[in-house]
């Protein structure tokens, strides 16, 4: 396989895992309402409203994040929990790299 060739099936392999984060998050939490973002300051995170973290942690009250899920600093939106995992973030690197 040609470098070319090699440099695409790993980008197509990125983009597909970046497709399937939001839902496969959702049913890791079960929280419904999870969102994968992007911006241009912070790239690819998940996001998690608040309200949506109380009312989880009413319905089962020894709920707890996945330990992979580490907060984003800065950029405070009101409301609103952003977190990044390694995977997330290495995929998107890959991504990245070769969209540029």
């Amino acid at each position: 396989m040609s470098g070319t060739a090699n440099t695409d099936v790993v980008y197509q392999t990125a983009r597909m895992y970046l497709a399937t984060v939001e839902p496969r998050e959702r049913d890791r939490t079960d929280i419904r309402t999870l969102r994968m973002r992007w911006n241009e300051a912070q790239g690819y995170y998940i996001e998690i409203t608040l309200a949506a973290l109380s009312q989880r942690a009413i319905d089962d009250p020894d709920f707890q994040l996945p330990d992979d899920y580490a907060p984003l600093s800065g950029f405070a939106i009101p409301n609103v929990c952003r977190f990044r995992t390694a995977d997330l973030a290495a995929n998107e690197a890959i991504v990245m790299a070769v969209e540029q």
